[in-house]
């Protein structure tokens, strides 16, 4: 009896040999999109929280523009509430800590530079808000430091007052440049700090409330 003669060129069992080479090739363009995918997620995710620790470190720069005009108001500094590890602590809307760092809680004589790097809450001269600083989550911490400016007048008032008429008008007047530093400490270690400048014109102060 005659076995078969096997040809040269017999292609039995070759497409099981493509249909893994296929599977195993899909197997892999999937492994690499889940793991594309992933990442993204990841970047979306640490883009969302660097622009949520951006902007509320701005909104903290924004609320110490209207601490610092308070501060004005009350040129004797804020009424002394309690004391936090030996130091005086203002409340300010029962939501606003402003710490005493050895300036009577004045903080429009702070001098410049105001901000320290990677100091607060040690440096801070204002918290917000009180009742998330004890965990360390998402606090914004305030620094204060100004000088003071003389503001040019007008070319006519200038002129005005070299001729002796006007005088007091030639002068622009006396402002109290600040600088507003706001560093925003949120979640899984992420901050931002930003740096915000204002202009206060000596005279316009209102009454103290606090």
């Amino acid at each position: 009896m005659k076995l078969p003669i096997k040809s040269l060129h017999d292609e039995e069992g070759f497409v099981l040999i493509t249909g893994l080479l296929i599977l195993l090739i899909l197997t892999m363009l999937g492994i690499t999109a889940t793991r594309n995918t992933s990442i993204e997620l990841q970047i979306a995710g640490n883009d969302r929280l660097h622009k949520e620790t951006f902007y509320s470190a701005e909104s903290g720069a924004i609320l110490g523009t209207e601490i610092i005009e308070h501060s004005f108001n009350c040129p004797t500094g804020f009424q002394r509430d309690t004391q936090i590890d030996g130091v005086w602590t203002a409340e300010v809307e029962g939501v606003i800590r402003v710490y005493d760092r050895g300036n009577d809680l004045i903080l429009w004589r702070n001098a410049l530079p105001a901000y320290v790097c990677g100091t607060a809450p040690n440096n801070a001269d204002a918290a917000f808000p009180v009742a998330n600083i004890p965990s360390g989550v998402e606090v914004d911490y305030l620094q204060f430091g100004g000088e003071t400016s003389m503001l040019p007048g007008g070319s006519l008032q200038m002129a005005a007052g070299y001729e002796g008429k006007g005088k007091s008008a030639a002068q622009g007047g006396v402002a109290k440049i600040m600088d507003i530093y706001s560093q925003f400490r949120g979640p899984r270690n992420s901050q931002s700090v930003l740096l915000f400048g204002w202009r206060h014109l000596i005279g316009s102060e209102g009454a103290c409330i606090y």
